[in-house]
């Protein structure tokens, strides 16, 4: 696309979004409901992350005296299983309204720039990664229409949550935001992770839902994204499979089982191999890592979440140079305490070699470094403001 193409693309993307804007605030003849709350994970492709544990939390304590509306663009029977819960499509009239009168708004992506966001309404961005690894809005800075937009969605949010101080000082900037909308408060789908490690009734009932017998141990190999989230690269699985799991079994014992999750955007980009049980499907990662008794991913935040458990991890990184140059990191990945490896037969010699004590020491010095704010009360920190809201509406 040349230099003329995107900025008339850009234009009129702008104008769209100005547009809408404008035409939506017919809708502030509505009055906005201070007990309405909608929840948007992945633009309605999920019932997940952080915004289902601020949500579970939310019903324990008040049940069905708040009005919860998910985004969800597909029939969902576990959230349908809890009363007072309503179900919507992104982008369809019934989500734009909600959008416009609710008092709350919780999604873990950036907020939609076409809703004339009102001064009654609470906004928060829990976003969905943590730690300062690969960098954020590297595809889009440089555009007119992201930086306007950028702005634009700085200035709708109330608060974003951080899971460490460097996260703050890294993306503030990225997103024109202001750090000081920046919560000390971890990330919510963290605390689970904290609290719940060590809970084997919970791991073997999570087993139990993705076919995994209770005695066996679970490796989780977790490759993120290559590309960028509209147009993602297909990515061909490299990871030599038996040769992993002799070399886990080896060195840590038991009986491993390979458990595959690809990212939610590269669904049908990625070749399937066998010895492979997969949980693409399964949206709750955070159940993930918290059976897995090994990780192996690439440049994926969920180095940040599993950290928390000191298990071990390995990052698997045939593509380093490439993904280097075109994605770039925060932090550098010499600097990361996870062992990393280009080839198969690097990833087997760092599993031998794996040291467990210098490893915990590591990944305590790396949570120093970055500044964690993970203490397993980041519900509890949002919740809070919630509450406080909904009271002062």
């Amino acid at each position: 696309m040349n230099y003329m193409t995107q900025k008339i693309k850009d234009a009129l993307k702008i104008t769209a979004i100005y547009t809408l804007r404008q035409m939506l605030k017919v809708l502030w003849l509505f009055p906005v409901k201070k007990q309405r709350i909608v929840f948007n994970s992945f633009s309605g492709k999920q019932y997940s992350d952080n915004p289902k544990y601020i949500f579970l939390d939310l019903y324990k304590k008040y049940g069905s005296a708040l009005e919860y509306i998910w985004c969800r663009n597909e029939k969902d029977d576990e959230l349908l299983a809890y009363n007072n819960i309503k179900t919507m499509k992104f982008l369809s009239p019934a989500f734009l309204f909600s959008m416009i009168t609710c008092g709350v708004y919780v999604t873990n992506c950036s907020v939609e720039p076409f809703i004339p966001k009102r001064k009654k309404q609470l906004y928060i961005c829990s976003w969905h990664g943590g730690g300062a690894y690969k960098k954020l809005s590297h595809f889009y800075k440089n555009r007119k229409s992201f930086k306007i937009m950028s702005k634009t969605r700085a200035k709708m949010t109330t608060c974003y949550t951080s899971a460490c101080k460097l996260f703050t000082e890294f993306i503030a900037p990225d997103w024109s935001a202001d750090s000081a909308k920046f919560l000390s408060s971890g990330m919510p789908r963290n605390d689970i992770l904290i609290h719940k490690k060590d809970d084997k009734k919970l791991v073997d009932s999570i087993k139990a839902k993705i076919g995994i017998g209770a005695d066996k141990k679970v490796v989780l190999y977790a490759p993120t994204m290559r590309g960028w989230a509209v147009h993602p690269d297909s990515f061909d699985l490299t990871l030599d499979i038996e040769s992993l799991l002799t070399a886990l079994n080896e060195r840590f014992g038991g009986d491993f089982v390979f458990v595959f999750r690809c990212h939610h955007v590269m669904l049908n980009r990625v070749k399937i191999h066998q010895h492979t049980i997969d949980v693409s499907s399964y949206n709750d990662m955070q159940e993930l890592l918290l059976v897995s008794d090994v990780l192996i991913t690439d440049y994926s935040s969920s180095i940040w979440d599993y950290s928390l458990l000191f298990r071990p991890c390995f990052l698997f990184t045939p593509d380093l140079s490439e993904y280097e140059a075109y994605q770039s990191f925060y932090v550098p990945i010499s600097e990361w305490p996870f062992p990393y490896a280009q080839t198969n037969d690097e990833l087997v010699s760092i599993i031998q070699s794996f040291d467990e004590h210098n490893y915990f020491e590591d990944v305590k010095q790396h949570h120093s470094e970055l500044g964690s704010f993970e203490t397993g009360t980041a519900v509890h920190a949002i919740n809070g403001i919630i509450q406080k809201h909904m009271g002062a509406l």
